[in-house]
Formats: C-alpha cells, structure tokens, sequence
C-alpha cells in the first residue's frame, strides 16, 4: 500500500515539473491506483518521489527513435515505437518546449505578477512571490499497487494518434491494458483483448 506521504511527495515533484513545462496545473491527476500525473494527449510523466519518468507513444519506431534523439534522456524502457525515459532534474527550457510538443500538452498563458495584483480588491494587493519546492527526496515509492507492469514486448492500441493502451501475450491468452496501467481483463484472443482495449470495457 503507497503511504500518503509518497503519493504527497509524488505530487509536490509534480508540480515543479508542471512549472517548469510552463503548463496549467490541469493535466496533473490521479490514475485509479491513485498515482500522480502530467497527462497529455500522447504520454505521461510520472514520478517515484525522486526521478520524473516520461512515457512517450509515437506514431512509428523512427519517431521514437527521433524522439529519443531530440531530448537526450536515459531510456529505462525502450519499445518499438514508444517507452519510457527517465528525467533527474527538472527541464531545462529547449527540453520544456520539445516534451510540450510531444506530449502533447498546451503552453500556459500566465499573468504576469503586476496583472493578478490589480486584479485584486482594494487593500488586498499585494506582489506575488514565486512558491518554490521543498525537499525533493525521500524513499523510492513503492510497487505493490495494482497496476499492471508493462512489458517491452506489450502491443500498443491506438485511436487515431491517441494511445489507448496496451495488450500483452501470456502463452495462449492475451491481457487487455488501459493506458492507465488498470487491467481490463485476460481473453482467449489477441482480437478480443484489443476490442477490450478500444471500448474500455471487459
């Protein structure tokens, strides 16, 4: 069971990524096991309180593999046309603007601290000091939820260009995957497993 304490600790590394990005807080959230993440239209980056991990779902493997070029990260999982890669430090800004883009997240128009000081009533202006994080570190979050392990040779389900999620062969049977890493449930045919996937229904 992931204490409170590691899932806070999740989220306050989070949101300094979410600065950094220069995105609105929106696309933080929780999955339904309850883990924190920055969830755009093409991935994810999410966090085991120490080290940030973008998921990236590509078109092709020479778009993942362009992708991996362009950002210069450590890959921890390297699939044929998406992975993991692992970010130790918070974006610098040519890295902000290429995980934006293939992410697929919107750049946040923010006001500057002048404008929302007027924007207050009468009395209560005042300037606005940037919040900054405190301690990044802590224990490394721990793995015993229920969410399913992905495995390199996991079959990615799309959409269009949206990434659904994944189905996974296990001898004769094949298991279904939402993108959120919950499983939808073990079916006798690849067919049935990727039907699954798509409806988002067992």
């Amino acid at each position: 069971m992931i204490s409170a304490a590691h899932h806070k600790a999740d989220r306050e590394l989070l949101l300094g990524v979410v600065g950094a990005l220069n995105v609105a807080k929106t696309p933080l959230s929780r999955d339904p096991c309850g883990d924190w993440n920055i969830v755009g239209r093409r991935g994810h980056i999410s966090s085991d309180g120490t080290a940030m991990y973008v998921y990236l779902a590509r078109e092709s493997k020479r778009r993942w593999e362009a992708a991996k070029s362009m950002l210069g990260l450590v890959v921890t999982q390297d699939g044929d046309p998406e992975g993991f890669l692992r970010l130790d430090d918070l974006p610098s800004d040519s890295q902000a603007e290429t995980l934006r883009r293939l992410l697929g997240l919107r750049r946040s128009v923010r006001p500057t601290d002048k404008q929302r000081a007027h924007s207050l009533p009468p009395g209560q202006q005042r300037r606005f000091r940037p919040v900054y994080l405190g301690n990044r570190g802590g224990p490394p979050m721990s793995t015993s939820h229920n969410c399913a392990e992905i495995p390199a040779d996991a079959q990615s389900v799309y959409s269009g260009r949206h990434h659904l999620g994944w189905t996974v062969r296990h001898g004769k049977t094949f298991e279904a995957i939402r993108h959120d890493r919950t499983t939808i449930g073990v079916y006798d045919t690849v067919l049935k497993a990727r039907n699954a996937v798509w409806t988002g229904e067992g």
